[in-house]
């Protein structure tokens, strides 16, 4: 079977569908053995597609293979960002016809290079992911008319993004829909009048084994002078505002005055809102005792698995999510998570049984949660262990990529 996956950025990009389509990619390339090409652009993150300023990979990851997947990277056109942004907003303020498609080429890519290439393609089935990009437009130009399966990790409060009927119009065209989470099928089923029978419910895989560090490598407790005995809250991923990182923050003066000693590491990509948040948290800690927030950027796997294995809480208080990854990888580790009550967390984290979970943009509950777990180690490790198992028996690779694989060539004898 030949397969094509397109997404907008693939590694050395970081991000949640850059990550799911690696795993399910590498995993048909190498156990599986079946052929693995993945379309994507020279983009670290989706800023370079409305920013001609933003970096971009060079010029000599044009075509390359990376553990046994095939990568093509295209350029792309981004010199009116500007214009669609102003354009897509007066339209869909205003509720104009086209307005769906506006936004779509707004998101981006832009990529005729990428579009000729798809037309071209001799796969047998082509995936692409995630909406609302603009490249899930371009999987159904194939001139062979081969099926597509569509991943769209849908984070359905966002009304701009995914309220879309350009959206709803391509998964009616697709053979067959990955949904994320029971919830992303039962919106799109229920609220969108989508036929289930074309829709897997498949979850994010991830690799269950930890690599030993480095040899030589000190501990992130040691690297950053922070005692065993401190309790150390960690989050890790995007800068981006709806993370609830501000959330986290400030709910950690609440937790220092019952646990002084604790110490945050918010790590991960940075965004045009990383200064703000420092800027919050010198406002929250200016205290002479030392730093006791860390801000630790644009992190290599290596050091996330030292993060992850050495605090003792792992917090995600994100308001838009379609999954979840970070939590899985908290589970890996046997860390107990704190997330919050949204659709898509709630299909992956069960309260007190998994994880504990808080509303959106409450630093109270938050704290109190954090607070709880922090004087409870019994909780701590039984809410770990708790995740780690679920990890195990659902969200492993070997099992979300098995799925993936028998889902292509389901659609592959529907089409037929």
């Amino acid at each position: 079977m030949k397969i094509l996956h397109v997404v907008h950025a693939y590694e050395p990009a970081v991000g949640g569908t850059e990550f799911l389509v690696q795993q399910v990619s590498e995993y048909l390339a190498n156990d599986a053995k079946e052929d693995v090409t993945v379309f994507t652009t020279f983009a670290y993150n989706t800023g370079l597609f409305t920013d001609p300023h933003a970096p971009s990979l060079p010029a000599e990851k044009r075509e390359e293979t990376l553990n046994g997947v095939k990568i093509r990277r295209f350029p792309v056109r981004n010199r009116w960002g500007r214009f669609l942004y102003f354009l897509q907003f007066v339209f869909y303020r205003l509720r104009l016809w086209g307005n769906g498609r506006l936004r779509m080429l707004f998101y981006g890519p832009i990529s005729p290079l990428m579009k000729k290439a798809i037309k071209d393609s001799d796969a047998d089935i082509i995936a692409a992911a995630p909406f609302p990009l603009n490249h899930t437009n371009y999987v159904f130009k194939n001139r062979g008319k081969k099926p597509v399966v569509l991943i769209g990790c849908i984070h359905t409060a966002d009304r701009h993004g995914y309220d879309n009927r350009r959206i709803i119009k391509n998964i009616e065209r697709a053979a067959g829909y990955v949904a994320l989470t029971q919830h992303e099928k039962d919106y799109l089923v229920h609220c969108r009048g989508i036929d289930e029978k074309k829709i897997r419910v498949i979850g994010v895989g991830v690799d269950t084994g930890i690599k030993p560090a480095p040899t030589g490598r000190k501990g992130i407790r040691q690297e950053l002078g922070i005692a065993n005995a401190a309790p150390m809250i960690a989050f890790v991923g995007q800068h981006g505002l709806h993370k609830g990182i501000e959330t986290l923050l400030l709910a950690m003066p609440p937790v220092w005055q019952c646990f002084p000693g604790a110490r945050l590491i918010i790590a991960g990509g940075t965004s045009p809102f990383s200064g703000l948040l420092k800027e919050l948290a010198g406002f929250i800690d200016p205290g002479p005792g030392g730093a006791r927030v860390f801000f630790l950027e644009n992190i290599d796997e290596v050091m996330k698995n030292d993060i992850l294995a050495g605090c003792d809480i792992f917090a995600t208080p994100s308001g838009f999510e379609s999954f979840g990854i970070t939590i899985l990888e908290a589970w890996k580790h046997r860390k107990p998570v704190v997330a919050c009550r949204i659709h898509a967390t709630m299909s992956l984290v069960e309260e007190y049984e998994t994880g504990l979970l808080v509303d959106y943009k409450n630093p109270l509950e938050l704290a109190e949660a954090l607070k709880e777990l922090i004087a409870d180690p019994d909780l701590r490790k039984k809410l770990g262990h708790k995740g780690f198992e679920k990890l195990m028996n659902k969200y492993s690779r070997q099992v979300v990529g098995k799925q993936y694989h028998d889902f292509y060539r389901e659609v592959l004898g529907r089409d037929g």
